[in-house]
């Protein structure tokens, strides 16, 4: 009995606690909201002081600079939506960087660029980090992503496009519109003069998408030297009031080596790895929801090569995700108890 499986890739990541951003104040539907009650200047945390130059922010005021920005983001939005991003294509990654660090360099940002480590394989995008300076205490971190899931030439296939009252194209939900939002939100703070934090800090990662591998390293240092206030830009589910808790990721590439044989001459001497991948995709699938908000997803399962050729060799690639990380390590054990049983002797 042979059976390789390779874990490729093991990160758990910290993600990043949401706002809530239900409204303290729902002004009367009948009337205009400028007419309502307005709601309450926005309060410091309690241990928070107020610093001298720090302004009380007017929410209506700070929405209507944010509405005034409109035609300008969704032309920036066009642009970023029709460059192919996809994790493992560094150029495509890097062209969002770079109009990332434009931005950042425009809006008065300090801005650290961060190529990949010598000897990563793949060689993934750069990461940016910017830091805007305010006149108060909190430190805010802000994180984005650059990376998407889409294949190159996909934005060729199907380019950013504007229906009604949504936007289509590749990565723009997930999350080039969020990533842009960090942006502009800050702009919006920067020209209503609102200036209560010491600093925001705002991390573009360029590998989300297959659990910041890479990047990761540098997230740890600058979470640790940001404290009081975290923000994922990643798309809220449509029920949702605040972004769901981030989960932590593993990623499996299972190799399964069998016997080849010629299918019509000697079918009986061979031992199919494609078989044996297919009962383990079933059993590996059926971890999905065993625990409370874990995922399992056999992504890609592939082996053989001709049909008259009993496989000699299959792979299986698996993302498996959980909320906690106690049952993280239960489904674990529980695909690697699944590797250990096969179905077919000598494979």
């Amino acid at each position: 009995m042979w059976l390789n499986a390779t874990m490729v890739r093991s990160t758990r990541r910290q993600m990043l606690e949401a706002f809530d951003v239900r409204p303290e104040h729902q002004p009367d539907e009948r009337r205009d909201d400028r007419e309502a009650d307005a709601p309450p200047a926005v309060q410091l945390a309690p241990g928070h002081e107020r610093h001298a130059s720090v302004r009380l922010m007017d929410v209506l005021a700070i929405r209507d600079l944010a509405a005034a920005q409109r035609d300008r983001y969704l032309a920036a939005l066009r642009t970023m939506v029709n460059i192919d991003s996809g994790t493992f294509n560094r150029a495509g990654v890097n062209r969002i960087a770079d109009l990332c660090e434009a931005r950042f360099r425009e809006g008065g940002w300090d801005v650290e660029r961060i190529g990949p480590t010598p000897g990563d394989q793949p060689e993934l995008g750069d990461q940016l980090v910017g830091t805007f300076r305010g006149a108060g205490r909190a430190r805010v971190l802000m994180v984005g992503h650059m990376d998407t899931v889409f294949d190159d030439g996909t934005a060729a296939e199907r380019p950013f496009s504007v229906h009604g009252e949504r936007a289509y194209g590749p990565g723009v939900s997930d999350m080039k519109r969020g990533l842009l939002a960090g942006f502009f939100a800050v702009d919006v703070l920067r020209d209503a003069r609102v200036d209560g934090f010491e600093r925001i800090t705002y991390v573009c990662n360029p590998d989300e998408e297959i659990g910041s591998p890479s990047s990761d390293r540098d997230d740890q240092a600058t979470r640790s030297r940001t404290t009081t206030r975290r923000s994922s830009w990643n798309p809220v589910v449509p029920t949702a009031t605040s972004s769901p808790p981030g989960k932590g990721t593993t990623d499996y590439a299972i190799r399964i080596h069998g016997r080849a044989a010629h299918a019509g001459v000697e079918p009986g001497e061979g031992r199919s790895a494609v078989i044996e991948a297919a009962h383990k995709a079933i059993e590996i699938a059926d971890i999905h929801g065993r625990w409370p908000g874990v995922t399992c997803n056999i992504g890609v399962l592939r082996g053989g090569t001709r049909s008259n050729v009993v496989a000699e060799e299959a792979v299986l690639e698996v993302d498996l995700r959980s909320p906690e990380l106690a049952t993280l390590e239960e489904a674990k054990r529980a695909i690697e108890a699944d590797l250990c049983r096969t179905r077919q002797r000598w494979v």
